[in-house]
């Protein structure tokens, strides 16, 4: 069973058992969401011609953008600590 068969499970569960387990299974379903939030990575995407921020944070702040050929100095995102996900930009 994987992350998100799971998630439906615990909800699938929630929504068909008695109050309390239903209850159990309704948190059960929150915390592997939460899980799998903080399991992804942080989508970078180039700014410029020429830089690179992160997509989904502040990308007018100057301070994160780096020279797109730099990608091999900043493996997690400032922002949110989770591992970069440069792929759009090295598909470009």
């Amino acid at each position: 069973m994987n992350l998100d068969e799971a998630i439906k499970h615990a909800e699938e569960v929630a929504n068909s058992k008695c109050d309390s387990c239903g209850s159990e299974h309704k948190q059960l379903a929150e915390w592997l969401k939460e899980l799998k939030e903080k399991r992804g990575k942080c989508k970078w995407i180039k700014y410029d011609y020429r830089t690179m921020c992160p997509k989904y944070h502040d990308i007018d702040n100057p301070y994160w953008r780096i020279p797109e050929n730099r990608k091999d100095v900043l493996k997690y995102c400032p922002y949110c600590g989770k591992e970069i996900d440069y792929s759009d930009i090295d598909n470009d």
